[in-house]
């Protein structure tokens, strides 16, 4: 992909986001901060595609982020009218006052409810949510969120 008025040269592309993991990004390296720029890819390519997309489908991958408002205003920025939005979590049984938490492993987990404000803030409506096992880890299974949502026509 070329740059263009709608894609700037330093916006994500999915030709970055291949270099990237080509270059070893998915090793998550905190010490050169990989882990920041992987999880700011998904921002910066939803902002590079405004009301471009039909659906967004973010599995498993939330887990390297803390606050998800500048996720879901992206998303809802990248969505046409009456696009769809599925997203996987991991689980933490808060009392709800914190959104999420980061667990000793260096991913996050969220609270019930954090999504759906994130959501509802970012202008979605019809957002669900389920719970689900998104994958294992060790053997044991790592408890989730499925959420869903869609942007009003």
């Amino acid at each position: 992909m070329q740059p263009t008025p709608e894609a700037p040269a330093d916006a994500a592309t999915p030709a970055r986001h291949d270099a990237m993991q080509a270059q070893g990004a998915g090793d998550f390296d905190f010490a050169q901060g990989r882990y920041r720029q992987v999880c700011g890819e998904r921002v910066a390519f939803s902002r590079a595609w405004p009301l471009a997309c039909d659906a967004i489908v973010a599995a498993d991958t939330l887990r390297c982020s803390g606050a998800i408002e500048p996720f879901a205003a992206a998303a809802f920025d990248a969505l046409r009218g009456g696009g769809l939005l599925g997203f996987t979590l991991e689980a933490h049984a808060g009392d709800g006052r914190t959104a999420f938490t980061l667990r000793e492993c260096g991913r996050y987990s969220h609270c019930a409810g954090c999504a759906e404000a994130a959501l509802q803030a970012a202008g979605f409506t019809g957002v669900e949510r389920a719970a689900v096992v998104p994958r294992m880890e060790a053997q044991l299974q790592v408890n989730g969120w499925l959420v869903s949502a869609g942007r009003p026509c």
